[in-house]
């Protein structure tokens, strides 16, 4: 009896337990944010709560705070990047936003991934229960159905302009939907935060991408200068990947198709998919693998089936030309590694010895 006693006890107080943390979540589920304070400027993900609507809901189909339900389940970010998969869900997120300084103040909302279709920000003056169109500033809509120009801040990124006046407090929330991963990685920055950091990641990229050109060059002049095949699949391979992810980094939409919206989202899977025929046609010539053995037929087949994703991810939509060809460039890049030393050598531009 005193163990079934004891048990219940046990029970009970898990239940309460919970009961109470689940009443604590839905009374303040987004705590503020003070901005004037650098140290909860890096706490911003113990700030922010999301909600994930499903096709069907109504809050999926809303375009604006306004046509959100009353009551939204809330769930907090816990300290955690908001990543998700591939999903046809939207997702609302909510960050309040208060000022404690004596002076107002301008801060950055970054959202440092460029690979969204469709985002837009809305900033609400002060708290209040529900949201009507007079509280709510004109939105920032966004993303890469938009054209470049959308985002106000010629930055990769999408940035937001904050500013509080001494004491206020705001609302701010975003919607976001993609037809691709969806990772949504915020932050609050001063504007001289964000002026260091660009220059110091523009001199970081500077480097890599002109080192990456430098390579490709370099292996290309060796293809004129010996007639080594090898050689210039190489730099079509270093070009191919160089491209890819100067398209993953935003840089692409950035620079090169601003008002392409059709181009900004081909971009990613077609970059991918020449990448793994480059790979193909680089892996095939450098292997030095026997005609007509079964390496090189599947070396063979490979590069055909590379070039045709190049092809068909013309015509598939997005959703199934990106997982296509993720699953091809990673079955030729591990084809191609079974050659790693001699690869290695190669990507430098010397010939291996004999």
């Amino acid at each position: 009896m005193l163990r079934l006693w004891n048990l219940l006890t046990a029970c009970f107080l898990a239940t309460a337990g919970l009961l109470f943390s689940g009443q604590l979540a839905a009374m303040e589920p987004c705590p503020a944010l003070d901005a004037a304070s650098p140290d909860a400027r890096s706490a911003i993900n113990h700030h922010i709560c999301f909600y994930s609507a499903r096709p069907g809901e109504p809050a999926h189909s809303a375009t604006a705070p306004e046509d959100l339900p009353a009551e939204l389940a809330w769930k907090s970010a816990r300290g955690h990047d908001l990543v998700f998969s591939h999903t046809d869900s939207v997702y609302w997120i909510q960050l309040n936003v208060r000022n404690s300084s004596t002076e107002s103040g301008l801060w950055y909302l970054k959202l440092h991934y460029p690979l969204l279709d469709e985002v837009t920000f809305w900033q609400k003056s002060r708290y209040q229960s529900g949201y009507s169109p007079e509280d709510v500033r004109p939105p920032l809509a966004t993303g890469d159905l938009f054209p470049f120009a959308t985002r106000g801040i010629d930055y990769r990124y999408y940035l937001l302009p904050v500013t509080l006046n001494a004491g206020e407090s705001r609302a701010i929330l975003i919607r976001v939907h993609s037809s691709g991963a969806l990772n949504v990685p915020l932050g609050l920055m001063t504007p001289g935060e964000v002026v260091a950091e660009s220059n110091h990641l523009t001199l970081v990229h500077g480097l890599f991408y002109g080192a990456m050109l430098v390579l490709a060059a370099f292996n290309l002049l060796l293809f004129f200068s010996s007639g080594t095949r090898y050689y210039f699949y190489n730099a079509f391979y270093i070009a191919s990947l160089g491209m890819f992810l100067f398209a993953m980094g935003g840089f692409a939409n950035q620079y090169f198709w601003p008002n392409s919206t059709a181009l900004a989202n081909l971009s990613i899977p077609l970059t991918l998919a020449v990448c793994a025929l480059a790979m193909a046609l680089f892996g095939s010539s450098f292997l030095e693998v026997g005609p007509g053995t079964l390496s090189a037929k599947a070396l063979k087949s490979l590069a055909t089936i590379a070039a045709g994703a190049v092809t068909v991810t013309l015509i598939i939509p997005y959703t199934k030309s990106i997982l296509i060809n993720t699953a091809l460039a990673a079955i030729s890049g591990s084809s191609s590694l079974t050659g790693q030393p001699r690869m290695a050598i190669a990507i430098t531009g010397f010939p291996p010895m004999a």
